[in-house]
Formats: structure tokens, C-alpha cells, sequence
């Protein structure tokens, strides 16, 4: 005659039963999560994945921002040292126009103008980012993603094109002191280029003001998306504590 024990059967079944609550209880209180897989909460999961992959989008997108702050810093700094220079050739510029020098003097004053020049066209061929020119007019435009989303709104875009500061492009490159009338016409010739200068460096400002922001926005969102996730994932260990005791 076959006896079935049932008795003994929905013991061991709930044995089992106890242990594997027991085993999801040590897992989660091990790992600080509320979902560890998939078939702990599908649904739970799914919005931790994306999430993840947000992070890691907007994390990627903090990068593409400072490395555009980075190309900018480079090019402002270019750009100040010539500011310095042009400062420095309206000064002897003002000096050569003046009748209390000769041309003897003007002669010498004249081959610290030439100097001067020549260090702010090496300043406009060797101020590199990553080996790409930025203040020779070589350069190429830009566009930096500021965003996880791919399209035309979510770009900033600088043309490095735009930047040059050679002294042909702000028209220096015949400045000479040699005369007191060659140095009245470069008075007004560096006043110019110190205009043509300034519009270049508002470009870059603009565009690294922008970008501070956008910085700024991108930080919080990373900040909203960790919280989200928290809320998701984030074990409630009084909770958990209490179920795994009890």
C-alpha cells in the first residue's frame, strides 16, 4: 500500500519557501538594494537600467562640456597675452609720436615694435589645444552635445575659425614707430586692433558663459537622476532588518 506523507511534504516546501525569503532578505541587506535582478521587480529593474544609462549619458555630456571650457581657456589665454602686447605697442606708439624723441630714438623704439609683432603672430600659430590651432583662423567649428539627446537644440557650437590674431588679421602687421607720422598712424592702427581683438574674445566669453551653465544644468541633472534612482533602488533596512528577524 503507497502512503503519501503530506504532512511532510508542505514541511519541506515550506522550508524551502522560508529559505529562499531568507536568501532575498541576506542578498538585499548585503547589497543596500531593494532590486538586484530582474525577477525581483521587473518593472523596478527596467527603470534602474535606464536610469544607469542615463547617469552615464549626462556623466559623458560633463565631459564634452569641460573639454569645450578647455579649448576656450587655452584660446582666452592666447588672447590676453596679445591684449598685453597691443597695450605694450600703443604705449611706444604714444611715445614715437611725441616730439620729445627723435628718430634715433624712434629707430630703437621701432625693433622692440617689430619684436613684439612677431611674438603675437607665434602666439596666433602655437596656441594649440589637442594640436589644433585656435587663434590662426585654421581652425574648425565645433559642436559640443549638451545634452543626452541628439539634436539640432542640444549642440553648442564655436567656430574656431572665427578666431585669429595674427597681426595681418588685426591689421599691425605694417605698424612701425619709425617716424613721429608713422607713429601717429599707429596709434590709431593698435586702437583698432585692440577693437577687433576685444569683439573676438566677447566670442569666446559668450560661448564659455554658455557653457558654465549648461555645466551647471547638466550637474543637476545628474543630481534629480542619482535621486530618482535612490528612491528606486535604495533598500529600506528598518524595513528589511525586521522582516529578515522576524
Amino acid at each position: 500500500m503507497k502512503i503519501n506523507n503530506v504532512s511532510s511534504e508542505q514541511a519541506v516546501n515550506q522550508v524551502n519557501k522560508n529559505t529562499k525569503v531568507l536568501s532575498e532578505n541576506i542578498e538585499r541587506l548585503s547589497s543596500g538594494k531593494e532590486v538586484n535582478k530582474f525577477s525581483d521587480n521587473s518593472a523596478q529593474a527596467a527603470q534602474v537600467v535606464s536610469l544607469n544609462n542615463k547617469d552615464k549619458a549626462l556623466r559623458q555630456v560633463d565631459k564634452n562640456l569641460n573639454q569645450g571650457t578647455s579649448y576656450l581657456q587655452v584660446a582666452e589665454s592666447g588672447m590676453n597675452e596679445v591684449s598685453s602686447i597691443l597695450t605694450r605697442l600703443k604705449e611706444l606708439s604714444v611715445q614715437g609720436a611725441s616730439d620729445t624723441v627723435n628718430d634715433n630714438d624712434r629707430s630703437l623704439i621701432d625693433l622692440e615694435v617689430n619684436q613684439l609683432k612677431e611674438e603675437i603672430n607665434r602666439i596666433s600659430e602655437n596656441t594649440k589645444y589637442n594640436n589644433e590651432s585656435l587663434l590662426n583662423g585654421a581652425g574648425r567649428s565645433i559642436s559640443l552635445l549638451a545634452g543626452e539627446d541628439v539634436n539640432s537644440s542640444n549642440y553648442i557650437a564655436l567656430d574656431l575659425s572665427k578666431l585669429n590674431v595674427s597681426t595681418s588679421k588685426l591689421g599691425v602687421s605694417g605698424l612701425s614707430v619709425a617716424s613721429q607720422s608713422d607713429s601717429q598712424s599707429a596709434v590709431q592702427e593698435v586702437d583698432d586692433a585692440l577693437t577687433a581683438l576685444a569683439e573676438q574674445r566677447a566670442l569666446v566669453s559668450s560661448v564659455s558663459s554658455r557653457l558654465q551653465f549648461s555645466i551647471s544644468n547638466n550637474s543637476t541633472q545628474q543630481v534629480n537622476n542619482s535621486s530618482a534612482k535612490s528612491k528606486i533602488e535604495d533598500l529600506d533596512y528598518a524595513r528589511e532588518m525586521s522582516e529578515y528577524t522576524s
